[in-house]
C-alpha cells in the first residue's frame, strides 16, 4: 500500500493501519498460485492485464466505494466468511494482508476508487482471487 494512504490513514483514524505482515511462505504460495494461472514467465507489468484474460467473468456494480459495497461484493462471491485477504497492488513487490473484516470495515480509507485503477485480491483458503477496478467491475 502506498505511504501516503498510510498517512492518511493515520490521521483520520489516531491509529496505524493494521496490515499485517505477508511471510515469505505466503508470498510463495501467492507465487505458485499465480504460476499456476499465468504461467511463469510473464512481465509483473502484465499482472492486471493477463488476469483480466484469465478471469473470464465479470460483474459489474453500481459502485465498490463504500464498506457496505465490497461486502455485499463478497457476499455475492461467497467469500464473506474468508477470515483473511491478500491485496495485491502491484505483484509481486506490494502486497498487504488483512483480516477480511478490518478490510470491509476500512474499505473507503484503503480504497480510492479515482486513483487505484485495480486490485488483486486473493482469498487463500479458497485458492481464489478475484480483481476489482476503478469501474465498478470484479473479474473472477
Amino acid at each position: 500500500m502506498e505511504e501516503f494512504k498510510k498517512q492518511l490513514f493515520l490521521s483520520s483514524n489516531n491509529a496505524p493501519i493494521k496490515c499485517e505482515v505477508v511471510l515469505d511462505s505466503e508470498r510463495h504460495r501467492i507465487k505458485d498460485f499465480v504460476e499456476s494461472k499465468l504461467g511463469q514467465y510473464f512481465e509483473s507489468q502484465d499482472f492486471f492485464n493477463l488476469f483480466t484474460v484469465v478471469l473470464d467473468k465479470i460483474k459489474m456494480f453500481l459502485s465498490l466505494e463504500s464498506s457496505s459495497e465490497i461486502q455485499h461484493a463478497f457476499e455475492d462471491f461467497g467469500l464473506s466468511n474468508q477470515e483473511e485477504v491478500f491485496m495485491i497492488w502491484t505483484y509481486p513487490y506490494d502486497i498487504d494482508k488483512f483480516k477480511l473484516s478490518y478490510l470491509i470495515t476500512n474499505w473507503e480509507d484503503i480504497w480510492f476508487g479515482p486513483s487505484d485503477d485495480c486490485v488483486a485480491l486473493y482469498f487463500e483458503k479458497v485458492d481464489k482471487i478475484i480483481l476489482v477496478t476503478h469501474y465498478h467491475t470484479i473479474y473472477y
